[in-house]
């Protein structure tokens, strides 16, 4: 047997980190707290789902061809040889699962396809609309790159009070836009 190497523990960790993440997501309630609701679909993420399943079709096909081939007519690691599809084929089921759990309103901040925004980091507000949301967020990155990101959401009306209280705790007064 051929050795490991770095770059096959470096894909085996991989396999364990995203396997990690992947069941983090089903204890979303305690990391990021109740749901208040699901806002709908974005054109962008249903886009992005659209890609991350052809993508997952495309890996398990490769998957499948490389299972079928080790023992053949060459030998290759099977950690290269299946775990390169396999790590591939974690990360495209691990970005539809965040792509279904987008654009959710927690007691902790809110979802979108980039990631968890947390109230904490927004810096305004604004009612667009009579149902549109419009906050900005201030993100920093290990206190050396910080960047504002602005999101909008369809916030529907019985919502509205909910989600504008918990906005108050976070956003001072003279931060709310209007």
């Amino acid at each position: 047997m051929q050795d490991i190497g770095l770059l096959g523990i470096m894909m085996i960790l991989m396999i364990f980190f995203l396997t990690y993440l992947f069941f983090e997501e089903f204890n979303r309630k305690k990391r990021l707290g109740n749901l208040i609701f699901k806002a709908s679909w974005e054109k962008s993420t249903k886009i992005y789902s659209i890609f991350y399943a052809v993508m997952l079709v495309f890996w398990m096909i490769i998957f499948v061809k490389d299972w079928g081939n080790i023992g053949q007519e060459y030998y290759v690691n099977p950690i290269f040889n299946v775990g390169s599809s396999g790590l591939f084929i974690l990360l495209m089921i691990y970005n539809l699962l965040r792509c279904f759990t987008a654009h959710e309103i927690r007691q902790k901040g809110m979802t979108a396809v980039e990631g968890f925004l947390y109230w904490k980091d927004l810096t305004s507000y604004r009612w667009t609309a009579e149902d549109k949301l419009e906050g900005t967020f201030q993100l920093k990155f290990l206190s050396l790159l910080e960047w504002r990101k602005k999101k909008i959401i369809m916030i529907p009306q019985e919502f509205k009070n909910e989600v504008a209280n918990i906005l108050d705790k976070y956003v001072n007064a003279d931060q709310i836009e209007k």
